[in-house]
């Protein structure tokens, strides 16, 4: 691909970084494969679906005793269904949508029907590494190292309170081990798509192990881009939804005591892509776009976390300290030919020259910082409780160059600070008979500082605005379940999820001086009840739920014709 000595300058520098503390691994390590599938063991003769173990609540449990709807895929699962990015991984987990706008940062997640109408607006649906939020703008990259992805369905506002209105994805990656392996694993396929990825893990001393891996993806495009030489004529090429990105991540994790393990974690990813918005159907030459420029999109994203794990006699202390920064650039011709050739009766080869042209620069740094406390009492009882803050710094530049729409530069900060107490319990009446009860408050604040610099009429030459939002909420569970014996479960919750308000960072109408107004925040109250188990001595697993969700002030991204602009609104659904 054209872009592939650009990626590679860009990072070589930061892998090497990465490689050093793992350099001393290299002479002594073994080859190894890894099972394909984690969760399946034999006993004699027989196969036996082994229980799977999940941290959805914050500490390790049977899949079967968490009291609300979760997938579980662990690295074999992914391995052996190519889930390899959330595009593949939505198609294996029940409602759990993706909708792929053909950008990546525009990309939208939603689960039973709840979520976000736009990436302007506030996430319904959270991704988690590591017990680390991921920024909504910067979640849709391939995956790294993944150990397990659970997909939790329903509010979960207590323990993953980043906007978590319609449920959370939280990604655990492998962990480091003292016997020394080597993996790598590559695939060749239409397109030239090709993939590679290696992993070295091992013990550095007797108390440090460390683990890193690397995965390189890149793919042809599959959609024709026409170049016109005179109208009705062009010639084309196959370069819409050209794609390279390469990921390298590491871990190093320190025991010092048997009561005590410290693990920092690193990854570095970028993500070059020649996307398309749009194509026009039922078309002679379908697929096919007009674009000019061709679209860029890059983004790199950079993560880093510090995770220290402490029992203090019956209590385990987890304190977890997160850092994500993304880089995005996205050049984009904003009318494709054959789109405006049928919208308006013209030649699509009088839209051939670049006439709407969008270049949007984006930078946005979080920090995010939670204090964990979990424990058990009684025989079979157990809670959590902690604290949480988040800030993140948003920035933006989107400069419109146009004939159809009024031309400048419109330059967006957002600020964000959000700080909350949680706790969620479990409490065991009987042997079999389980309460749960969890709650969180979140105060947030959010701050907006715009500024429009026009190009010329009818946009006013400049404009600037400023605004500020905060709110208190609460979100929570209230549930019980039932062992019907060993291997059947069945529970009933109440979930209340919301999502915090605040403002879009893009205004358009700031070109006509007309002030950003900010939207108000989102609740959702779900109803859930199901059962989940297995049969036939392990070899079948399942699990049934059936659910209501009653959504108010949802936050809608609208178009309005009366002013020709896109506007947010709050509606119940």
């Amino acid at each position: 691909m054209k872009s592939n000595k650009r990626t590679a300058s860009r990072l070589n520098s930061q892998i090497g970084m990465l490689m050093l503390p793992f350099s001393v691994l290299l002479p002594t390590i073994g080859i190894h494969a890894e099972a394909a599938n984690e969760s399946i063991g034999r006993v004699g003769n027989t196969v036996e679906l082994a229980e799977i173990t999940v941290t959805a609540r914050s500490l390790k449990e049977p899949q079967r005793e968490v009291p609300f709807s979760i997938s579980v895929f662990d690295s074999g699962t992914l391995e052996g269904s190519r889930i390899f990015q959330t595009e593949d991984l939505f198609r294996s987990a029940p409602n759990f949508n993706f909708t792929d706008s053909g950008i990546p940062e525009a990309n939208l997640l939603n689960i039973r029907g709840v979520g976000s109408s736009s990436t302007f607006l506030s996430p319904s649906v959270v991704y988690y590494i590591d017990g680390v939020p991921v920024q909504a703008r910067a979640f849709d990259t391939q995956f790294l190292d993944v150990a397990q992805i659970e997909i939790l369905r329903g509010p979960q506002g207590t323990l993953f309170g980043q906007s978590a209105q319609a449920g959370a994805v939280h990604i655990t990656t492998k962990a480091p081990v003292s016997e020394s392996e080597v993996a790598i694993n590559g695939s060749y396929g239409s397109y030239d798509a090709a993939r590679l990825t290696t992993a070295v893990t091992g013990a550095l001393s007797e108390d440090l192990t460390g683990r890193i891996s690397v995965v390189y993806f890149e793919r042809d495009g599959d959609i024709d881009n026409a170049t016109f030489t005179a109208p009705g004529v062009f010639t084309s090429e196959e370069v819409i939804r050209e794609r390279e990105s390469l990921g390298v991540s590491g871990k190093l994790q320190y025991t010092p005591t048997s009561s005590t393990r410290l693990t920092l974690s690193g990854s570095i990813q970028t993500d070059d892509q020649n996307p398309t918005t749009g194509l026009l159907v039922n078309d002679d030459v379908f697929p096919i776009n007009a674009l000019n420029p061709i679209p860029e999109n890059e983004l790199d994203v950079y993560r880093a976390s510090l995770r220290l794990e402490h029992d203090i006699g019956d209590i385990e202390f987890t304190s977890i300290t997160g850092y994500e920064h993304y880089d995005l650039g996205l050049l984009a011709d904003i009318s494709d030919g054959f789109i405006a050739s049928a919208n308006t009766g013209f030649s699509a080869s009088a839209f051939a020259f670049p006439n709407n042209i969008r270049n949007i620069d984006e930078d946005s740094t979080q920090l995010s910082q939670e204090f964990c406390f979990h424990g058990e009492y009684g025989n079979t009882s157990t809670w959590v409780g902690g604290l949480s803050g988040l800030h993140s710094d948003f920035e933006s530049s989107t400069a419109v160059t146009s004939i159809a729409l009024p031309s400048g530069t419109y330059t967006g900060e957002v600020e964000r600070n959000n700080v909350a107490v949680f706790g969620e319990t479990t409490y065991a009446l009987t042997d079999d008979l389980r309460i749960i009860a969890g709650a969180r408050v979140t105060w947030e604040e959010s701050r907006l500082d715009g500024k429009w610099i026009g190009s010329g009429p009818p946009s006013v030459a400049s404009f600037n605005e400023s605004g500020a939002f905060d709110s208190v909420f609460a979100t929570g569970r209230l549930g019980v379940s039932f062992d019907l014996n060993e291997r059947l479960t069945t529970f009933a919750t109440i979930a209340r999820g919301e999502k915090p308000g605040g403002f879009p960072f893009f205004n358009q109408g700031a070109a006509f001086a007309n002030p950003i107004d900010a939207f108000g925040e989102a609740t959702t109250w779900s109803y859930e009840a199901g059962l989940k188990g297995s049969f036939a001595d392990g070899k079948f697993s399942f699990a049934a739920s059936i659910f209501y969700n009653d959504n108010s002030d949802e936050q809608f991204f609208i178009f309005n014709p009366l002013v020709g602009q896109f506007q947010v609104e709050n509606a119940n659904s």
